[in-house]
C-alpha cells in the first residue's frame, strides 16, 4: 500500500505481501471420500505479489519499499530485497531479514528494478519484481512585484523556486518576461540567477504591463515552472493637468510623444538633417522663404506633458535664437510648466490658404511650434513672423489668437485657470521666462505667441 510521511517530504511505501501456506494432512476423524461443499479449499502454493508492476517517482525523491510476509515461520524463511540498475544485468542485495515479517528498503529516486525473494533452506520459494521509473521533480515558481510604480522609479522583482515534494530550493536561471498592453506575446525582460531557490532583479518598469517568471527545462531532473502573472501600473512622476469641467478639448488629435529617458530637460541643438529637411520641404519650407536650411536648427528638449509624464519634443527655430530657445524650455521644464505637445509643424501637412504648413491644425491640436514659412492666419497676404524662425507659439489651445475671431477656439480666452497652462498678463511666470531670454509677448490678442 502507499503511505504518506511527515513534513520533510512525501514518502511512498510499496508493500510486497508474501504468502506461504502448506497442505494440511487429513485427520483421522475426517471422513473419506468426496469433499463436501463446506470443506476447506485446497492449499495455495507460496506466492509473492506487488501492488503495481511499475512505480514512478520524481527525480531525487526517495521511496520506501516495504516487503512483508504473512503466515510463514520467520525462523525458517528469510526475505531478501535486491536491486538491478537500469544499465546493469546483475542483482545486488540491498536488504534482508530473517527474524521478522517486514523489510523496509530506502529507494533513491533513480530508475531501477527491485525484487523481493522469499527464501527457505537457501531456495527461493516466491518472487515478485517492480520497476521504479523517474520523472522530473515538479517545482513551483513565484514572482513578487509591487502593483504600481512611478515612472523612472525602480522596483525589485523577487523570485522563489521550490521543489514541491520537499520544499528544497534549487538553483538555476529564471526568465523574467513582460507583456505590454495590447501585445499578444511575452518578451524577455531579464534573466535572473536563482541560488538555493531565491533570486532578485532590480529594474525600472517604464510602461503598464504583465510580468511573469518562467524557469525552463535546462535541468532534466527538474520540471519547468512558471509563476502567476503580476500586473504593474506605471504612474506619471508629475501631476496631471486638471482642466475645468466642461472645457473643450483639442479638435485635432496627435499621438502622445515618446517619454524621455530621464527627468531632465536635456536640450539638444542640431542642424537640419536630410530626413527632417525632406519632411519640411513643401510644407513648412518652400521656395521664396526668407531663411533656408542652413539658417535653421532643431531644438530637441524634454517637457512635462499634460498627463504628468516627461516626454520628448522638438521645435525648429532660426539658428540665431536656438541657444536661447533651449534655455527657455529648460527653465520651463525646471518650473514644471505643462506643454500639451511639441511636434515640428510640418507634421500637420500643407495648407493651401496659408501657403505653408497647416498652422490651424497645429493650433487645434494645442501644439507648441516654431518655424513655419506661411502667411498670417486670418490675414492672408501677410507673411507670418514665424517664417523667419524667430517666433514660438506655446499651448495655443488654452491661449487663443484673435484675427477677426478667436483661433483655435473662443472658450479659453476669457479663462485664466489653470494658471500653469494659461498666461494672461506680463507678470505671468511663463511670460517672464520668455522675456528673460529675449522673447517678447504679443499680449492679450495673441496669447500663445512669443518672438525675438
Amino acid at each position: 500500500m502507499w503511505e504518506r510521511a511527515g513534513r520533510s517530504g512525501i514518502v511512498v511505501a510499496l508493500s510486497a505481501v508474501l504468502v506461504v501456506t502448506g497442505q494440511t494432512p487429513a485427520g483421522a476423524d475426517e471422513p473419506s471420500g468426496p469433499t463436501s461443499p463446506s470443506a476447506a479449499p485446497a492449499a495455495a502454493e507460496p506466492s509473492v505479489t506487488w501492488p503495481a508492476p511499475t512505480v514512478q517517482t520524481e527525480v531525487a525523491r526517495g521511496l520506501e519499499l516495504v516487503a512483508t510476509t504473512d503466515g510463514v515461520d520467520p525462523s525458517t524463511t528469510a526475505v531478501v530485497v535486491e536491486r538491478r540498475a537500469a544499465d546493469q544485468d546483475v542483482w545486488d542485495a540491498v536488504a534482508s531479514r530473517t527474524d521478522g515479517a517486514r523489510v523496509t528498503v530506502a529507494v533513491p529516486g533513480e530508475p531501477a528494478t527491485y525484487r523481493a525473494r522469499l527464501v527457505r533452506d537457501e531456495q527461493t520459494i516466491a518472487t515478485a519484481t517492480t520497476a521504479v521509473t523517474t520523472r522530473p521533480a515538479r517545482t513551483k515558481a513565484d514572482l513578487t512585484l509591487p502593483r504600481s510604480v512611478r515612472d523612472y522609479s525602480k522596483v525589485t522583482a523577487k523570485v522563489t523556486w521550490r521543489r514541491l515534494f520537499d520544499g528544497v530550493g534549487p538553483s538555476g536561471t529564471a526568465v523574467l518576461e513582460y507583456k505590454p498592453t495590447r501585445t499578444a506575446k511575452y518578451r524577455t525582460r531579464a534573466r535572473i540567477r536563482v541560488v538555493s531557490g531565491a533570486g532578485s532583479f532590480r529594474f525600472a518598469p517604464r510602461n503598464d504591463g504583465l510580468y511573469r517568471v518562467r524557469i525552463p527545462t535546462s535541468n532534466q531532473r527538474l520540471a519547468p515552472s512558471a509563476s502567476g502573472r503580476r500586473w504593474i501600473d506605471n504612474r506619471p512622476p508629475g501631476k496631471a493637468v486638471a482642466l475645468p469641467k466642461g472645457s473643450p478639448r483639442p479638435t485635432y488629435r496627435v499621438p502622445k510623444q515618446t517619454r524621455a529617458t530621464r527627468i531632465a530637460a536635456d536640450a539638444r541643438i542640431s542642424p537640419i538633417s536630410a530626413r527632417v529637411w525632406r519632411s519640411m520641404k513643401g510644407r513648412s519650407w518652400h521656395r521664396g522663404c526668407p531663411v533656408g536650411r542652413g539658417g535653421l536648427r532643431v531644438v530637441r528638449v524634454s517637457y512635462w506633458s499634460y498627463d504628468g509624464y516627461v516626454r520628448r519634443g522638438e521645435i525648429v527655430v532660426n539658428r540665431s535664437v536656438a541657444r536661447r530657445t533651449a534655455r527657455v524650455f529648460t527653465d520651463l521644464f525646471k518650473r514644471r510648466t505643462p506643454i500639451r505637445s511639441m511636434y515640428r509643424v510640418d507634421r500637420f501637412g500643407w495648407s493651401r490658404s496659408l501657403k505653408g504648413a497647416d498652422d490651424v491644425r497645429s493650433m487645434r491640436a494645442g501644439n507648441t511650434s516654431g518655424f513655419n514659412c506661411r502667411q498670417v492666419v486670418g490675414n492672408t497676404g501677410v507673411r507670418s513672423p514665424h517664417s523667419y524662425g524667430r517666433s514660438i507659439d506655446i499651448n495655443p489651445w488654452e491661449n487663443p489668437y484673435w484675427a477677426g475671431r478667436w483661433y483655435p477656439n473662443s472658450w479659453w480666452h476669457s479663462r485664466s485657470r489653470p494658471a500653469n497652462v494659461t498666461w494672461r498678463s506680463h507678470s505671468d511666470p511663463v511670460v517672464r521666462i520668455f522675456r528673460k531670454h529675449g522673447f517678447g509677448w504679443l499680449g492679450v490678442f495673441d496669447l500663445h505667441h512669443f518672438q525675438d
